[in-house]
């Protein structure tokens, strides 16, 4: 019994907690979490409904075919910790495509493709 006394006192000296322990950081050597959907930025801020459209038909516009791409957004959906636009892409082929512009807690605009 005092054997297991003294290994309990020598662990608490031993140990470091409360106040004189140094704060563990749990995020130090820890890769950034990738996001489940690719996404891609559009802007370090928040832009406007027709500038996001804009970009986001240069972004789909194919020089080498000539196609163009007309681009129509939604307004913003606000959610707890940002902000989604939804947009849709038409090509003059009548092709379609449906895009999410994430507007971050950062307030960086990313595009994520579905």
């Amino acid at each position: 019994m005092a054997a297991l006394t003294a290994l309990a006192g020598a662990a608490v000296v031993v140990i470091p907690g409360g106040d004189d322990a140094p704060p563990a950081d749990v995020e130090k050597g820890r890769a950034p979490d990738s996001p489940r959907v690719p996404t891609e930025l559009l802007a370090e801020h928040p832009l406007s409904t027709r500038e996001a459209e804009r970009r986001l038909e240069a972004r789909f516009t194919s020089p080498r075919d000539d196609d163009s791409a007309a681009v129509r957004c939604a307004g913003r959906e606000p959610r707890p910790a940002h902000a989604i636009r939804r947009c849709r892409v038409r090509y003059p082929n009548g092709t379609q495509r449906n895009v999410v512009v994430l507007l971050d807690a950062r307030g960086r605009e990313l595009l994520s493709e579905f």
